[in-house]
């Protein structure tokens, strides 16, 4: 069964909205089959519970409990419970969620509440935000008051994500938070020239088919993004791939310093649910603005490496969580890079330090690396789960693409090389560090005897260091 009434003044959503998310409370409640929602005045504004559980008697004292800011409940037998939810915000009652809840053997009325309601809260926080953004327009002073709110927020989160450091970690927990924030089903962070892209589906709403719909999309937010480099807000698509529901879609560009256009930042949302809006454009502004600024500190802007705090922060993520593995660091230098500055310019020079980062991932290199560059011609390589004869393979494997790298005028090129210094890491706190000192060492080594190699520092238990050279 399923009721529906309209209240003066309640919010003109649509009765998809409240199937929507009377599909994710009946998830959260573990498959429950009966649900209503009230009216701020207690009406029924839309409900499929049965009519024995929903008899007149138990929907007074429910509405008797509509002013509270914490969820009660009235028996329906003895291990049954007829639960309310309120939904508000600001103090204000926005309705409530009307749920039958079984008891489980021993549990007293007040622990199954507090279950029920630490699994409902984040999906019942979501939906007041949803029932505020659609009432009636607001002044000019609560519009600034809720931009307010969502820089508050947004300094709130970033103060705890963020360690000032550009942590992979913050970026990925931002997106997240920023996910559930907007009332979006699903977020993504693509920058294509840093090989960056990111995705998190919403925990609360659940949307099976919404990667593909990024997936589907994104080449062509990214095209859009490159010709206007603008916020893009679609409430109302016409067009998706086939077999791919229609989805509303915010996007904001991400800029780098030169202006030019780094990547997007983009939100989902089902189509049954309220549309984006100004708050929620406004909110995405300053997150993409946060997300430059955290992909800043972490990137080389010349090459879209990673910077050498990012390389370590990543890799003491990987090494924490698999102590027992071995982990090696490479030290790459490129070769006479001088002679192809003082030969054919700087522009050339500096080509060439792209095309040899370009090279530092799959499928030269394996798709787990991470790779940065610490200076100049300089790069890092951390290979998680190598030892030093694996390590010393791919780094061959680098030097051949490398070689058949040409720069310069067509009357005349110059062939590329690179140097590579090979270190496996320690343990201890600071054994990024030293490894990374080490592999610098054997790539010094490397250089002095002309360079086109890779060089591995070993240390042998009470024996001074040894340099061992492979072709």
């Amino acid at each position: 069964m399923t009721h529906t009434s309209s209240t003066e003044g309640f919010s003109p959503l649509s009765d998809e909205f409240y199937c929507t998310y009377a599909a994710h409370v009946k998830a959260q409640l573990r498959g429950r089959r009966d649900v209503a929602f009230l009216n701020p005045n207690g009406t029924i504004r839309w409900s499929d519970l049965d009519p024995s559980v929903l008899d007149e008697r138990l929907l007074d004292r429910s509405r008797a409990c509509l002013s509270a800011t914490d969820a009660r409940a009235q028996l329906i037998d003895p291990a049954r419970l007829l639960a309310i939810f309120p939904l508000t915000e600001d103090e204000h009652t926005l309705g409530a969620v009307l749920a039958p809840i079984e008891l489980h053997e021993g549990e007293c009325t007040d622990d199954a509440i507090s279950r029920i309601g630490a699994r409902l809260q984040p999906l019942l926080d979501r939906m007041a935000r949803d029932l505020i953004e659609t009432r009636r327009p607001r002044s000019k002073a609560a519009e600034l008051t809720d931009r307010t709110r969502e820089l508050e927020w947004l300094y709130s989160v970033t103060a705890r994500l963020h360690t000032g450091s550009g942590d992979t970690v913050a970026i990925q927990g931002l997106l997240a938070a920023s996910v559930e924030r907007m009332n979006a089903s699903f977020g993504a962070l693509v920058i294509p020239q840093r090989q960056i892209n990111l995705g998190y589906a919403s925990r609360i709403l659940t949307d099976d088919s919404a990667v593909r719909a990024h997936q589907h999309s994104v080449r062509n937010l990214l095209a859009h993004m490159r010709r206007w480099t603008a916020p893009l807000l679609l409430n109302q698509p016409t067009f998706a791939a086939p077999g791919v529901p229609l989805r509303k879609t915010l996007a904001l560009p991400l800029v780098e310093i030169n202006g030019k256009l780094a990547g997007v930042l983009v939100f989902y949302k089902l189509l049954s649910l309220p549309d984006f809006g100004r708050r929620q454009l406004y909110l995405g502004r300053h997150l993409a603005r946060q997300m430059e600024a955290l992909l800043n500190t972490r990137h080389d802007l010349a090459t879209g490496l990673l910077t050498r705090t990012a390389v370590e922060q990543d890799a003491s993520h990987i090494i924490n969580a698999r102590p027992d593995e071995p982990h090696c660091i490479a030290c790459i230098d490129v070769d006479q890079l001088h002679v192809v500055n003082e030969t054919f310019g700087f522009d050339f020079g500096d080509e060439a330090i792209l095309r040899i980062a370009n090279l530092l991932q799959a499928p030269v290199l394996p798709d787990d690396v991470i790779a940065g560059r610490l200076a100049g011609d300089q790069f890092v390589v951390f290979l998680p789960g190598c030892d030093i004869g694996s390590a010393t393979q791919h780094m061959q494997r680098l030097q051949t693409a490398a070689n058949a790298l040409t720069v310069g005028l067509a009357s005349r090129r110059l062939r590329l090389s690179v140097t590579c210094g090979i270190e496996k890491l320690s343990k201890g706190a600071s054994a990024f560090s030293k490894a990374l000192a080490a592999a610098e060492l054997a790539c010094r080594t490397a250089k002095e005897r002309r360079g086109d190699r890779t060089c591995t520092h070993q240390k042998a238990a009470g024996r001074a260091p040894a340099i061992g050279l492979e072709r």
